[in-house]
């Protein structure tokens, strides 16, 4: 599982920022970051009614307002993102945090209110409307990210948006929902060792640790696979044992991690 770049600086589960801003004194931001962060709204609003103008017509062909549709999410994504990125700053000021989300609310509810009909339109790029989710949700932490998540799991059977799915919900601390996606996978037939890896993965980050051990030892008995993942595999295991006590086994596992003999 690939954490991507953009939100890797929040750890799941904990507010921008974190714990050390309340220990070093950050100074307020600028008077120009906050008249750039109004600049940049300006212009996600502007995105915004481009995006409901095009749900809305019905003078296109259907690929053509997907096209645009499409386009108009990408570019929503893209700002939203930009404007996330310094609250992801160890560091950032919680009266920056704070006023950015509070500045950002009314338009991350209005999109909301948009996935119903947006989940309806053929043809849509759907890579980019679950990008565009993993966005709201760090702006949110909204239950209705996960709605809309099981809703496309439910739906799609297709391997690239399933597997988009499953990285953006596991990068912004989705564990649950990453893992149905990872399982919708391999019900489909898709029984990669990263695929298999990554769902003991979520099995022991979920505290799933037994099932989490089976899964990997079944899938360490083909050394022809998993001849080039086997030290991440050996390291995972390890980590299993170590949690439930096993000293010993960790130890061992861990040293065939390092390539020790």
């Amino acid at each position: 599982m690939i954490c991507r770049g953009c939100r890797a600086g929040t750890a799941p589960g904990s507010r921008p920022g974190g714990g050390f801003a309340s220990r070093v004194r950050v100074p307020p931001p600028a008077p120009f970051v906050l008249k750039g962060m109004i600049l940049m709204i300006e212009k996600i609003l502007k995105y915004e009614k481009l995006l409901s103008y095009f749900l809305c017509t019905n003078t296109l062909p259907p690929r053509q307002k997907a096209i645009k549709i499409s386009y108009y999410i990408s570019a929503i994504t893209e700002a939203l993102n930009l404007e996330l990125t310094p609250l992801r700053n160890i560091g950032t000021h919680p009266s920056e945090v704070q006023k950015r989300l509070k500045m950002l609310k009314p338009i991350v509810d209005r999109l909301f209110n948009l996935f119903p009909l947006l989940l309806k339109i053929q043809e849509i790029d759907m890579v980019r409307l679950v990008d565009l989710l993993g966005i709201l949700y760090e702006a949110s932490a909204s239950e209705k990210v996960k709605v809309f998540f099981e809703k496309i799991i439910k739906s799609s059977s297709d391997e690239i948006v399933l597997s988009e799915l499953a990285d953006v919900a596991y990068d912004i601390g989705l564990f649950d929902v990453s893992y149905k996606a990872l399982l919708k996978l391999f019900s489909m037939g898709n029984k990669r060792v990263e695929i298999l890896y990554n769902i003991a993965l979520l099995e022991y980050l979920m505290g799933k640790n037994e099932s989490a051990l089976l899964r990997l030892k079944k899938i360490s008995k083909n050394k022809k696979k998993v001849s080039f993942n086997y030290g991440r595999i050996a390291y995972l295991m390890g980590a299993i044992h170590l949690s439930r006590g096993d000293i010993e086994q960790a130890k061992k596992l861990f040293k065939i991690a390092r390539g020790v003999k």
